[in-house]
């Protein structure tokens, strides 16, 4: 049969669908479990701040994406509170915050809020109020 592949069906939190096919290179892991995912909550306030080196936007960047492609929660996390750490020092100082900041930082919670929703079975959302709740601002 011509045009038949195999797929991996995908549904996200967010209602949307993926299909991967099967033979493809899209990197592709478990899920955590329940008990991890309550963890990674859990852990998020003493979740430490990174500092990267350089300042040059696209050696940040490259560095950001290293981070995001190792699929961890804590290190994801970790980028985040970063990120939205130098964001906000920027607003503070009267300044406006770097794009490519904002960008990584709510790439990295969303990937992290949509995997924790479909463990704990609940929305992105409340998985962010839940991190808020755990560690406020």
């Amino acid at each position: 049969m011509l045009g038949v592949q195999q797929v991996y069906v995908i549904r996200l939190a967010s209602g949307l669908t993926s299909y991967v096919p099967v033979d493809s290179s899209v990197f592709m892991r478990a899920l955590i479990t329940p008990e991890e995912a309550e963890q990674v909550i859990e852990d998020f306030p003493t979740i430490r701040v990174r500092s990267f080196a350089g300042t040059n936007s696209k050696a940040l960047a490259d560095q950001y994406r290293a981070l995001i492609a190792r699929h961890d929660p804590h290190e994801m996390l970790s980028l985040y509170k970063t990120l939205r750490g130098k964001v906000e020092r920027a607003v503070r100082a009267g300044k406006r915050p770097g794009t490519m900041d904002e960008r990584f930082a709510a790439a990295a919670l969303d990937q992290v809020t949509q995997e924790l929703a479909i463990v704990l079975r609940s929305s992105p959302q409340k998985i962010c109020e839940r991190l808020q709740d755990a560690a406020p601002v």
